[in-house]
Formats: structure tokens, sequence, C-alpha cells
């Protein structure tokens, strides 16, 4: 999921077993019972853990991956069966200055890698298989072992663990290729926290020849031993915008002689709320947040003016929007620039608004219905009807740009529950943030029983 700016740090109330299982919101890694784990994968639950404990302790920011993508990189290269290992995609946007500017280092090369496992059983689709690679800029509370060793950042969204399922995946199905056709194409994806990392791979190729794309986010709301899968919208589509009040400041005490920018942004402030609950039809979910104001744009602290007495002359708004459909979205949009400006000009000020469409902007994700009917039948195999999440229950305002990918290509995006039964959830992009290490077999095994329902299969919906 998309990060969180301006975010909360405040610690939460701990998991139970935090001491023993940092990254487990309680109990200690293995398999859960009750669950159709994979036999192969089973087998090499040690390794799952060991994969993504290495990965959380060494997280890397968004076009930043290079020790994460070499990683990777040796363990696909270790596995008789993965062929055709492409390095070096996704290059950071020129526009791209980081994560965390201030320590920002562009790297000549991209972070991005694909590879192939052929089937050996004759021809058929290509599936590709998606996994997120960057982690936060947020220092983690964890006292365990395994806890991030690069301070300042933290695998605080399961990123850690969508690379390690995969790779344990790829592994497993590897060993098999004989048995299925068609082919597995393996996508280790950096950048979706920030800067539109699903772009830049679509842009380097890493959809070609692929006939379906499929992911899998780990998500604390919802307990280990269940997937949450849907057909139609599961992620809003995440808008960030920019607005810039310009007045005239002046003394406190001479206010006639001023333009306020600060009462001027109070009032759009106030107003953008109206959007939603005036102009958006009320059955369409949609979201306006105004999340900072400060004096100019980049500035390094929250807040805006100088002293007590002194009008301010100059206000940079920053917020979000969100929605699930491409008409709210452009309403929204629309509505936004419009109430801004026209309230700047109404108390004698200016106002511009700018969107970033470079970074943002990407659409909600939207599974199709037989994607999301394949994925739950898959998903039905391995924690059983009884263990399926869907409908409004878990969908979130949260954005994320495997979207990209379904713009191209059918597919569905999926959520495998991460929180132990007797524990509390702890939030992700939190420096508490934590999962139960025993889903890790889980998504690992529903990768194969996917590949196994499309490639040796006929998929039954």
């Amino acid at each position: 999921m998309e990060r969180q700016e301006g975010r909360d740090e405040r610690p939460a109330k701990r998991a139970r077993g935090d001491a023993a299982s940092a990254a487990g919101a309680a109990g200690e890694p293995g398999v859960l019972e009750g669950v159709a784990v994979d036999p192969a994968v089973k087998e090499l639950t040690e390794e799952l853990t060991r994969l993504r404990r290495h990965l959380h302790s060494h997280p890397e920011l968004s076009f930043e991956e290079e020790a994460t993508s070499r990683f990777i990189e040796a363990y696909l290269r270790g596995v008789d069966g993965v062929s055709d290992v492409k390095t070096g995609l996704a290059i950071a946007p020129d526009a791209f200055n980081g994560a965390q500017k201030s320590t920002f280092k562009r790297l000549p090369n991209g972070t991005g890698i694909t590879a192939i496992i052929v089937g050996g059983a004759g021809e058929g689709p290509t599936i590709a298989l998606r996994a997120d690679i960057d982690a936060l800029p947020i220092t983690e509370s964890s006292v365990a072992a395994f806890a991030s060793i690069n301070p300042g950042v933290m695998h605080a969204c399961g990123h850690d663990g969508h690379v390690a399922m995969l790779l344990v995946a790829a592994r497993v199905l590897a060993g098999r290729r004989a048995d299925f056709r068609g082919a597995v194409k393996l996508l280790f994806q950096p950048a979706e926290e920030f800067g539109g990392g699903a772009k830049e791979m679509v842009k380097d190729g890493a959809l070609e020849g692929v006939d379906e794309v499929y992911g899998i986010h780990l998500m604390t709301s919802l307990q280990t031993g269940t997937i949450g899968v849907k057909g139609g919208p599961l992620m809003a589509a995440p808008d960030k915008f920019t607005i810039t009040i310009n007045g005239k400041g002046g003394h406190g005490a001479m206010p006639h002689l001023s333009v306020d920018a600060m009462q001027c942004a109070a009032q759009i402030s106030v107003a953008l709320q109206t959007i939603v609950a005036r102009e958006v039809d009320p059955l369409e979910p949609a979201v306006v947040t105004i999340g900072k104001m400060e004096n100019d744009e980049g500035s390094l602290t929250c807040g805006c003016g100088h002293t007590f007495n002194v009008i301010c002359g100059k206000v940079v708004m920053h917020g979000t929007s969100r929605s699930f459909s491409d008409e709210v979205q452009a309403q929204v949009r629309a509505s936004i620039e419009r109430v801004a400006i026209n309230i700047a000009k109404a108390l004698g000020a200016s106002a511009t608004v700018d969107f970033d469409d470079v970074f943002y902007g990407f659409p909600a994700t939207t599974n199709p219905e037989l994607g999301a009917a394949i994925m739950r039948t898959a998903a039905s195999a391995v924690v059983g009807e009884s263990g399926i999440r869907s409908g409004r229950d878990i969908m979130t305002m949260g954005g994320e740009d495997f979207s990209v990918y379904l713009q191209h290509k059918p597919g569905c995006f999926v959520f495998v529950g991460a929180t132990a039964p007797d524990a509390e959830a702890t939030p992700h992009h939190h420096p508490s943030f934590q999962i139960d290490e025993r889903s890790l077999a889980i998504g690992a095994s529903l990768w194969i029983q996917l590949i196994d329902s499309l490639l040796i299969t006929q998929p039954t919906v």
C-alpha cells in the first residue's frame, strides 16, 4: 500500500508475544493448524522465515533497494528451473527525489527484477506473480533480534513477507515445472510506496508476453488463516494535491492592509468537505483530506505563520482524495480546484491547485470478476470456504499501484490475513507493525495453488 506522509508515529499497543515474535503479531513461525499448506512449502517454512527476517533486518527505501535486489537475484539464480533473470529494471524517474529527500541516493540502474519458470507440459498462458520490495522511512519500535538495522527505515507494510513468499513459491514451482503448461513470470517491483514503481516496470517490459497478472498483500486487519478476495473495487484511487494560496502579509493590528492567506486556507479546508457531503452521490465512496499546511512548498516543519502578531501572506496546503470510480475521481478533482480557486478569489487572494500525476493519480485497484473467481477458488483450497473474506468488509481507501498492471492485463489482487487469532492487530505504516509469520506459508501456498489451477488443471469458476 502507498505510504502515509506525516504519519502518526505514537507507539501503538503492542501485540501479545512481541518480544518473542517481532514481526509476528503473536505466535512462533510455522504453519497454522487447519490450513492446507502445500507440503513442499511446509518443508520450507524455516527458509521462508529466514528469508523474511533477513529482508526485515535490511530494509531499503523506494528506488534504493540495491542490496534487496542483489539478494533476490542471488536466490533466483540458485534455483534450478528459474531462467531469464533480468535485473536493472524500473530506474527512478528524473522527477523522483527520494522517499527521504535528505538521504536519497540515486542509483545508476533500476532495482526491479523479472524471471521466468517455463512449464514442461506444453504451450499455455504466461501468468505473472508480483511482489513489491521497498520499505518505509519509519523508525521501528520492535526489540526483536531481526529488527531493522538501517536507522529510520523499516518494513512496515509486509513487503519483506511478499518477497519471501514469492521466492519460496518460485522454488517449489520450479521443482514442479514438468507438470504445468505455459510459464510463470516473477515480478519483483521496487517503489510501491513512493515513486510509482509499477509504471516503471511496465515501461521496461515486465508485462511483455504476460496473459494474466496476480498480486498478494499481507493484511493485518485480517486474521491469519483468512484470505480477502472480491471482484470489483478493492482499493481506492489515491490522488495527491497541493493548493498554494497567495495573499498579502502584514501586521496583525492592521488587517485592512493585508490579505490573510491563513484565513483563506481555513475557509478552503472547511469548504472542501462539502464536496463529499453535498456533491458526490452518497452511494459512491469518496474522501477528501487536508493533511498538512505550511508557509512554503517543502518546509521541514508542518504549520503556517511566523509569529502571533503577523498576518500570513502565503500558505501551501497538502491533501489527498480517494475514490473507487473514474467518474467520481474526476468529479472530486474538478471540485477541489473550483472550490479552492473561487474561495481564494472571493477573499481577495489567489490559489493554484496542482495534482501529482507522476507518482499518484493511478486508478482504483479493481479486480475483474473472472480473475477474482479464479483466485477465490485457489484461496478456498488453502483456507477453506470459511476462511474467505469478501465484500465491503475488505475494501479500503488505501491505494496500491498494482492497479497499473490491471490496466494492461486481467488478474486479481488479494489480501492474506496476517494477525494471529489471539493477538491485537498492529497498523500498517506504523513503528509497531508486525505480522504473524504463519501467514507466509499461506501466501506461498496460495501462489502454488493458483498456478496449479491455471496451468495444471483448467480453472472451474
